[in-house]
């Protein structure tokens, strides 16, 4: 798949990747609570998110009386730190996470296909990086049509998704 993205480029993903990375950001997008989040968001997307989040300490998701997925967030904290708790029916705004903003939130740049043979990429990728994501290869939209043409000869299908996920 060859998502549009920023400034004319594009980038390359699996299919499984990328739909699976859509279905995400259509559930960043969607939700209006946490619960939302949760029953919108593709299989083990909402338990990632809690990972990502807790890593830093910054969030705990709550259920009633008991914290969603337990560990690595200490339960004697709980107590003190309540102005961290999410519970299910606060509203849910994507915005507020932390690296959304940055793009870097769903990991789309993490997720970029980088398999391709090298022919291809000299004929039409382009090194990117940044301070916060690292370094991809990213493909010319202006070319998109013709790099469907020639990946087919040689058996990869290529499909384009315009406009930013």
């Amino acid at each position: 798949m060859l998502q549009e993205w920023l400034g004319g480029f594009g980038h390359l993903y699996l299919l499984d990747d990328w739909s699976y990375l859509k279905a995400f950001q259509n559930a960043l997008s969607a939700a209006k609570t946490w619960a939302d989040f949760e029953s919108l968001a593709p299989p083990n997307a909402f338990a990632s998110l809690y990972e990502w989040q807790s890593s830093g300490g910054e969030y705990v998701y709550r259920d009633g009386d008991h914290d969603r997925f337990g560990s690595p967030y200490p339960e004697d904290r709980l107590e003190d730190d309540s102005e961290w708790i999410i519970r299910p029916s606060d509203p849910f705004v994507a915005a507020d996470l932390p690296q959304f903003n940055e793009g870097a939130y769903p990991p789309w740049i993490d997720s970029i296909f980088e398999g391709i043979p090298s022919i291809l990429v000299e004929e039409y990728g382009d090194r990117a990086d940044s301070f916060l994501s690292g370094s991809w290869t990213q493909f010319p939209m202006a070319r998109a049509e013709e790099m469907v043409r020639v990946f087919g000869t040689i058996g990869i299908e290529l499909t384009i998704a315009r406009g930013l996920p």
